[in-house]
């Protein structure tokens, strides 16, 4: 996709500060953090302001007025409708780097930023423009590439592979534990080079790309056996759930209705053995002839509520056999109480 006039602005802000990178100093790093912040905070605002025909959401003026109001109702307003937007990104992560920008911003007197840490936001700020507007924002240093090559590799990698998936699709056999360790260790490069553990030029090398790359292809060629085992989890599970919830309902019921044949049998009882003087149902006194039929209005109402108790109790067993089942599907644990 060519440039779009409503994303130039923002291109030439970024462009910027990565140009401020390319003659190292500490007043260039803090210049370049505050240009990168400035052009990603810009890129958010745009996106959620362009027209409905670009896109395919409009927000009323009063409810953008409240999301540009600060860079938290920002990022919540770019959850909310930027989705599909944000493969590759944590928004947590952006929301870190920002309030070190404004540790810098406010703070700036004789305070510095880590290169690398510049370097790792530019590379998240390219991304989140890439997703937003389509098109790549060009301008690598030759010596940083790597480390772009990386995240964008990683953005693809974490589209295929969730890390919350891994263990399910481990165990059913979609990936095997050794392509499981694999994928989580890059998971583990990715963290420590965002979050500034350690210096990214010990982490990356040729080899690091190398396995990303192979574990993408691999991932790549399963794509549609990964989204119809997901799929088919997440109907697992919403059954599940649903079977759960149904089963406690009709749980719930069972002392209630224990309780109304309990009452009944008693007022049965009662009327057997003539100890009643007036009718339970109207309070008047009761005749012979009363008592008979009251009598088999009570023994009716009491085996209408047996019948339900017990249909309850038939429905929970075959509920219960089919909940343990789905346990098996799911993977859950069949010792769990819940």
């Amino acid at each position: 996709m060519s440039d779009q006039p409503w994303a130039s602005g923002i291109s030439e802000i970024l462009k910027h500060g990565l140009s401020l990178l390319d003659k190292d100093t500490d007043t260039n790093r803090r210049l370049a953090m505050i240009s990168i912040d400035n052009a990603v905070e810009l890129m958010i605002k745009t996106y959620l302001g362009l027209p409905k025909r670009v896109v395919g959401f409009k927000i009323s003026r009063k409810e953008l007025s409240e999301i540009n109001s600060g860079f938290p109702d920002l990022l919540d307003g770019l959850e909310k409708y930027g989705v599909g937007k944000l493969k590759g990104l944590n928004l947590g992560e952006i929301e870190w780097y920002h309030r070190l920008r404004n540790e810098l911003y406010h703070n700036g007197n004789g305070l510095t930023v880590e290169r690398e840490k510049v370097l790792v936001y530019s590379e998240l700020a390219k991304l989140l423009f890439n997703n937003l507007f389509g098109y790549e924002i060009i301008h690598e240093p030759t010596n940083e590439e790597i480390l772009g090559l990386f995240l964008r590799k990683m953005a693809t990698l974490m589209s295929l592979a969730p890390i919350h998936m891994l263990p399910i699709y481990s165990q059913n056999g979609i990936v095997d534990k050794d392509v499981e360790k694999r994928i989580a260790k890059l998971y583990e490069i990715r963290e420590k080079i965002v979050l500034g553990e350690n210096g990214y030029g010990m982490l990356l090398n040729k080899k690091t790309i190398f396995e990303a790359e192979e574990l993408i292809v691999f991932l790549d060629k399963n794509t549609i056996e990964l989204k119809e085992n997901l799929q088919e989890f997440e109907t697992l599970t919403e059954q599940y759930l649903s079977l759960k919830i149904e089963r406690t309902a009709l749980e719930a019921s069972l002392p209630a209705l224990k309780e109304q044949m309990d009452r009944l049998k008693g007022r049965i009882d009662d009327l057997l053995n003539k100890n009643l003087l007036s009718c339970p149902l109207c309070g008047q006194p009761i005749s012979e002839d009363h008592r008979a039929v009251v009598l088999l209005e009570l023994q009716s109402e009491g085996r209408a509520i047996g019948d339900r108790y017990r249909a309850n109790q038939q429905t929970i067993q075959a509920l219960s056999s089919s909940i343990k089942h789905l346990e098996t599907l799911t993977l859950r644990n069949p010792t769990d109480p819940t």
